[in-house]
């Protein structure tokens, strides 16, 4: 949302607006959403600049409500409609190459409304999400990216955030994060982001130890344990430091929009289970991408290990639900990953250059690049349409997520059940 309205110059800024109200659809929302959540619509929907971001539940704003002159007020008004954009016989069957284009009337409505504010050098209206829009177009140019990473930096800015001014000590979650501390800048950092439900690491501890190994005394192991209250722009001060973010896959990879560009995210996936979704958002924020993904842990696990591959079971709805339950094993291949990463990081070691030819634009290149799972990296370089170079930096050492064969795994083919086949 924030590329679409810069692109429309439609973002509110702080130099024009000190306040901005976002009017949500449903009044559960208020009490619902959690700290992150309202910083990343504060900075989806804004430059981060004003001084005031209020959220209110649906009705009219009015100066009563407010507290404030309409002057200096910029209500944006968010309606939301869902669609699963899967039929019951879909969620049964396969909707990997589902058309979504057809669906007009789903998706993301956001509009602009000015109707309450007597304001009228703005657009009244604007209407988004008609189609489902995939991630890689989320922010097609680095631009973008910098505009929303700009807008995370003016909110959480220490000298304006009044959370974070207001904590006399760190929450729980936070008690082994060593990117907070004074002192360690000189090193490398790298960040674990422990789940706290499903998906979790499993023998965390020994995973922990087993990490800070591999790294060496010129890096700092840091420790986030998620918690749906924790101070987002703690989390944000904590990953602007990082090289280097290991979490499972999850909801929360999308911190990767808050690590440094060029740095790595390592995603660690459950048995029969790969998505690219989050490496692509990744990819346009240019942060690099490696993955591993962990041995079954339970008898569902070494079923779905037994009698399907990777690319079949992300094709069946139940499927890929069930094996993206699981916890996940940070085992010797996935600590091969972060010891090759690390190599990558500190020049020891490189990946491989490949340039792709036919394509014209980046959001091609960087489709291209997120589809690709050896692909860490991409750059695309163009001065005209006859003149542009997509190049991938691919790590020869990540598997395809296709080419497993039942009983074994995706990165070395390591054999899971009796009688399987190397």
């Amino acid at each position: 949302m924030h590329a679409k309205l810069r692109r429309e110059g439609l973002l509110p800024k702080g130099e024009d607006f000190k306040t901005i109200v976002l009017r949500v659809p449903q009044s559960r929302w208020i009490t619902d959403m959690n700290p992150m959540t309202r910083l990343y619509l504060a900075a989806a929907y804004s430059d981060g600049g004003a001084r005031n971001i209020l959220f209110v539940p649906p009705g009219v704003i009015s100066k009563t409500q407010t507290g404030m002159i309409f002057d200096d007020v910029r209500l944006l008004k968010l309606s939301w409609l869902f669609s699963s954009f899967q039929s019951l016989q879909e969620k049964f069957v396969s909707d990997a190459l589902k058309d979504c284009t057809k669906q007009q009337e789903d998706g993301l409505r956001l509009h602009l409304d000015a109707s309450n504010i007597g304001t009228s050098n703005i657009k009244s209206t604007l209407l988004l999400g008609a189609n489902k829009a995939p991630i890689y177009s989320w922010l097609s140019q680095p631009e973008e990216a910098e505009s929303f990473r700009e807008s995370i930096q003016k909110l959480c800015d220490a000298s304006r955030s009044k959370a974070l001014q207001s904590l006399v000590e760190l929450p729980p979650s936070f008690a082994e994060a060593q990117c907070l501390l004074h002192g360690v800048s000189d090193k490398r950092h790298a960040v674990i982001y422990q789940r706290d439900r499903t998906r979790k690491f499993i023998h965390f501890d020994e995973m922990k130890e087993r990490i800070g190994q591999i790294l060496g005394a010129q890096w700092t192991v840091s420790v986030i344990i998620h918690n749906d209250g924790n101070p987002p722009c703690l989390i944000v001060q904590c990953l602007t430091r990082a090289d280097l973010l290991i979490t499972p896959h999850g909801f929360q990879s999308m911190l990767n929009m808050f690590l440094p560009r060029k740095s790595y995210m390592i995603e660690v996936f459950p048995t029969r289970y790969y998505w690219s979704g989050y490496k692509s958002l990744g990819l346009a924020w240019d942060v690099q991408h490696a993955w591993a993904q962990s041995a079954p842990l339970t008898t569902l696990a070494y079923t779905l290990a037994s009698f399907t591959t990777t690319d079949f079971c992300m094709q069946i709805f139940y499927c890929r639900y069930l094996a993206r339950k699981g916890n996940v094993l940070m085992d010797e291949t996935g600590l091969a990953q972060i010891q090759r990463v690390r190599n990558i990081i500190e020049n020891i070691e490189e990946t491989t250059a490949i340039e792709l030819s036919g394509v014209i634009e980046r959001e091609q290149c960087l489709r291209e690049c997120g589809h690709d799972s050896k692909c860490a990296s991409f750059s695309f370089q163009s001065h005209n349409l006859s003149s542009s170079r997509c190049i991938f930096r691919q790590d020869p050492l990540q598997g395809e997520n296709g080419d497993d064969q039942v009983g074994t795994g995706v990165n070395n083919k390591r054999c899971w059940s009796p009688g399987c086949k190397r």
